[in-house]
């Protein structure tokens, strides 16, 4: 059975990135909240408090080709602290669930 497009439910990182590729997606773990919206540069999950930013697997679509692929960043009262940058999913899912 195939879904029809009312069926299909779009995950916020869907609505506030519409050009980012599903494909592009990793596996997110769960209880990890999408925190995804226009005000950031890339989909973006929230645990703890951390922020798991998740950009393009084409470094020429990132915000800075230059730049790792995923990064994770806290929040503080002034400023936003880059804690762990790479291009490997596993060292960042390792990364978080050892700060947990």
């Amino acid at each position: 059975m195939t879904e029809t497009a009312s069926e299909i439910i779009l995950r916020p990182y869907q609505i506030a990135f519409p050009d980012f590729p599903v494909e592009d997606c990793p596996d997110i773990p769960e209880g990890w909240i999408d925190v995804s919206d226009e005000s950031w540069m890339c989909p973006s999950w929230r645990v703890g408090r951390m922020t798991i930013c998740v950009d393009f697997a084409d470094p020429e679509r990132r915000e800075i080709p230059e730049g790792a692929r995923f990064f994770v960043i806290e929040e503080g009262p002034n400023e936003v602290v880059e804690l762990f940058a790479s291009d490997n999913w596993r060292e960042v899912r390792s990364f978080v669930a050892c700060r947990l």
